[in-house]
């Protein structure tokens, strides 16, 4: 079974995509020049950086600061268009996977009725269209923050070949550990998508048939399920949540590590020319897009 859900969902995936498949093509235009937009900036920081050190003259800081100005509007417009676009996007392609759904339930017969309870049925509809829709969401994120990564090395390849192979093995780090913990981060996701569905579907049967609680006297007994199943909800939340952060934490603070790293192999290489080590630019830019390429592999 495992071995055909991988190629199920690429199905659906792309079956997603052939909906709509200009209003998605300009979303991934959009997506990939946002993540790589601020390599840009980067390169505008190093360039003042050294003009600094240089001498900066009247003309080099305005042509530095239009630069700038106009890349945060451009950006701007671009995010703006892109969070449009990808409403738009993500609204018809959930909507018509519950139209399906929906669409297959009528034309089963009619004594061949559901097997789950409207609670159920309702978290299907709900959460599980909402968990098929965010990998097609993220999609044009992963290439975007592929290309940007792949940019973003290539640009510190050229500056200093021997300090990108450092750099990158804590990237590289933040890689396994997102691909070696990606299986217990899906078993807690799914432990509490089920701890959800629980109380939805027990909400449901409850609601539907309150005057028969009533009677039977049965409210006490009807509280103290649902209490306990709002616990194990949220006992599973709290791990999952817990693991997450942590993981995050482990990814942001790679940055400071390779930026250590990057002070201590620069120690002594520092020169405001760069003639016989690395500039004051240089090493911004280093800076800068270590944490561009350790956001990019939080993706990957």
């Amino acid at each position: 079974m495992s071995k055909r859900a991988g190629p199920a969902y690429v199905r659906v995936l792309f079956g997603m995509i052939r909906q709509q498949p200009i209003r998605y093509s300009f979303a991934l235009f959009l997506w990939v020049s946002i993540w790589t937009m601020p390599i840009l900036i980067g390169l505008v920081g190093a360039r003042f950086f050294d003009a600094l050190a240089e001498g900066m003259t009247i003309s080099t800081l305005t042509l530095l600061v239009t630069a700038v100005v106009a890349y945060a509007f451009v950006r701007t417009m671009f995010i703006f268009g892109g969070m449009r676009n990808h409403a738009s996007l993500l609204f018809r392609a959930a909507g018509t996977m519950r139209r399906n759904l929906l669409v297959r339930i009528y034309e089963l017969p009619g004594a061949a009725g559901l097997t789950e309870t409207p609670g159920e049925v309702v978290s299907r509809f709900r959460d599980d269209i909402e968990h098929v829709v965010e990998p097609f969401d993220i999609f044009v994120d992963f290439i975007g923050a592929l290309i940007a990564g792949t940019i973003s090395i290539v640009i510190l390849w050229s500056i200093d070949p021997g300090m990108t192979i450092v750099i990158v093995i804590p990237v590289l780090v933040v890689a396994v550990v997102a691909s070696r913990t990606g299986a217990v981060v899906r078993r807690y996701r799914r432990k509490a998508r089920d701890a959800t569905e629980a109380i939805t579907g027990f909400l449901g049967e409850t609601f539907a048939a309150t005057q028969s609680v009533k009677v039977a006297g049965a409210e006490s007994s009807m509280l103290g399920h649902f209490v306990e199943l709002n616990e194990v909800r949220k006992t599973m939340m709290v791990r999952d949540r817990t693991l997450t952060a942590v993981l995050e934490a482990v990814f942001r603070n790679t940055v400071n590590i390779g930026t250590g790293l990057i002070l201590l192999l620069v120690a002594g290489r520092l020169t405001t020319t760069g003639a016989a080590g690395i500039s004051i630019g240089e090493f911004a830019l280093f800076v800068y897009l270590l944490h561009q390429v350790t956001d990019n592999a939080y993706f990957y």
